[in-house]
């Protein structure tokens, strides 16, 4: 992979890798299934977000070890579908900037990804 993609790839691991592990587990998977209960889905539909997330960010980085691309176009595609779905969730009960942005600029950098990995 070029430098571009791989940057991308690696970022994009790191905070979705993140994101994806507090959603299962640790202090703060309470606290994630209340802020998807408010954005009007199930609690129990916390731990699928973030094991979509883990398995996406190992795509990435698997992208980056074997230096194929195509791990990096489904790894980049699941990340964003799954932003797609946070913003209209964030958009639909009418969240503030501040709520929505962070899915929204990780859904951006998800389709440059994308687009840079093709």
């Amino acid at each position: 992979m070029e430098i571009v993609p791989t940057v991308l790839s690696v970022l994009l691991a790191l905070a979705f890798l993140g994101a994806g592990v507090t959603k299962i587990a640790g202090p703060k998977a309470a606290e994630q299934r209340a802020d998807i209960a408010r954005l009007g889905l199930p609690p129990s539909a916390t731990p699928m977000i973030g094991l979509i997330e883990i398995v996406a960010a190992g795509l990435l980085i698997a992208a980056v070890i074997s230096d194929e691309p195509d791990f990096a176009r489904v790894g980049a595609t699941m990340l964003v579908l799954t932003m797609l779905g946070a913003v209209a969730a964030h958009l639909r009960v009418r969240d503030s900037l501040a709520h929505t942005a962070p899915a929204a600029v990780l859904g951006v950098l998800a389709v440059v990804t994308l687009v840079v990995a093709g």
